[in-house]
């Protein structure tokens, strides 16, 4: 998970959007109340390609989120069967992150790699080698 380190108002322009986006390196930003409850979503690739000059007219309102001691694999399931990038997380109502595609694909390679280091260094059997025919 990636935890927000910055969140917008739904009255945030589209521009102040964009900005906080290409500061903070990220595709998506999660919209908030004062009390920090998630009201919606945004995506980089849709705010470029909306005339709306509101954050509240380009958000994707009430996305789908998770709590925040939600298990990986039913996310990672409900994104893949949703289509969607990204998964906000909550806990105690208030918005403190959120998962996307990204964060997967690095857990994904980390454990690769882990089971690589273990596979070298003689702690994974290695199957038999198969004859061919």
């Amino acid at each position: 998970m990636m935890t927000c380190s910055a969140t917008l108002r739904p009255n945030d322009t589209v521009r102040r959007a964009l900005d906080m986006m290409e500061q903070h390196r990220v595709d998506y930003l999660l919209v908030t109340d004062a009390d920090e409850k998630l009201l919606g979503l945004v995506s980089h690739h849709y705010l470029q390609e909306t005339s709306a000059r509101r954050v509240s007219d380009a958000m994707l309102a009430k996305p789908f989120f998770v709590s925040s001691e939600a298990m990986l694999s039913p996310t990672v399931t409900h994104m893949l069967n949703e289509g969607v990038s990204c998964v906000a997380v909550v806990q105690d109502d208030r918005a403190i992150g959120m998962v996307t595609t990204i964060d997967i694909q690095l857990t994904f390679q980390a454990v690769l790699q882990t089971l690589a280091r273990a596979s070298v260094d003689g702690q994974i059997p290695q199957p038999d080698p198969v004859a061919t025919v």
